[in-house]
């Protein structure tokens, strides 16, 4: 083996890098150039894998053990009498219980199976919290207001011209309207979630009634005055920035914190009683659907404040009994 001088292996690297021979024979020619003998190995033979068994020949199959044979195996114990830790072999076959016990009752072959379904089985929903038939005429009575749109007020015209009054119009008798519109506040707390299929259907039935056009919908948690709006509730806004203009009657539908707690932001009803209040300065009369009974009404909410109950008992009449013929405007008009 002859010796090798100071540069043969950087030479070597650096023919390697700047020629890239492509196999092991060109990598030796170089090297053998560089005066570095290299000896190339022959490649080993590939692994032939087995050959595949033979299709006529089944694998064996394990042995059946019949019930009366089997026996749990024994534990093996130390002479100390412990118990050994040494785990015994289970065996892996699987033999069905065909013992009185497991066998099928008599009754089975007596009851009939239920019939097959056509199809998917429908799910019928809910009934609504009102009812269908009385929706119109409730929500119609509960956003109404009085107008001075009827007939000629004929007393109320004689008593003036005896008082010697210049009338600047014609007076006529007070009628329920639906002129005004209304603005539908809607409660999305957590404490609502059962009533959000009821809510979308009066929304529908009020726009139904006063006119798309006429309605304005909000949406709020817990009290409208910590922020109302109709996109994200990030989005949301003061009242203040979406207060109607006066006339407009404000529904709610909301259980006025009844359902509060239990991780919900609590409303307190001197929160509703404020807030119904502030309608009032402005303007405009206040009602709100409840989902619950009476008994469990918040008290002392006050009276700018009008309360119907949000259920299947609800009619056009109860709305007149607690209402009127209709709404007053705050300030109000006389009858």
């Amino acid at each position: 083996m002859t010796a090798l001088t100071a540069s043969a292996v950087p030479d070597l690297l650096r023919a390697l890098t700047l020629l890239r021979p492509a196999d092991d024979a060109g990598k030796a020619a170089i090297a053998r150039l560089c005066g570095i003998e290299v000896t190339l190995l022959a490649a080993p033979e590939p692994v032939k894998p087995p050959p595949p068994p033979s299709p006529s020949i089944d694998p064996p199959k394990p042995p059946i053990v019949p019930p009366a044979e089997r026996t749990t195996p024994p534990v093996s114990t130390s002479s100390e009498g412990t118990t050994s830790n040494k785990v015994e072999e289970v065996p892996s076959v699987l033999v069905p219980d065909y013992t009185e016990s497991r066998q099928v009752p008599d009754w089975l072959e007596t009851i009939e199976p239920f019939p097959e379904a056509d199809g998917f089985i429908a799910i019928q929903a809910p009934e609504p919290l009102l009812v269908p038939q009385w929706a119109r005429g409730i929500l119609a009575a509960s956003v109404a207001t009085f107008s001075e749109a009827g007939t000629l007020d004929v007393e109320r015209l004689v008593r003036g011209i005896a008082r010697g009054i210049l009338w600047r119009s014609i007076p006529r008798r007070l009628w329920p309207t639906l002129a005004r519109g209304a603005l539908v506040l809607v409660d999305r707390s957590d404490a609502l979630l059962p009533f959000a299929a009821d809510q979308e259907q009066i929304l529908e039935q009020i726009c139904a009634v006063v006119g798309r056009d006429g309605v304005q919908v909000l949406d709020f948690e817990g009290n409208p005055a910590w922020g109302a709006g109709t996109g994200s509730q990030d989005e949301w806004e003061d009242f203040e920035r979406w207060r109607p203009p006066a006339g407009t009657p404000v529904l709610a539908l909301t259980d006025l914190g009844i359902g509060s707690g239990y991780g919900i932001r609590p409303v307190h009803p001197a929160m509703w009683r404020a807030f119904a209040d502030r309608l009032r300065r402005a303007g405009c009369p206040f009602v709100a659907f409840v989902p619950y009974a009476p008994e469990r009404w918040p008290e002392d909410l006050g009276p700018a404040l009008h309360i119907l109950p949000w259920d299947r008992g609800t009619s056009a009449r109860t709305v007149r009994r607690t209402l009127g013929k209709a709404l007053r405007l705050p300030g109000g008009s006389r009858s």
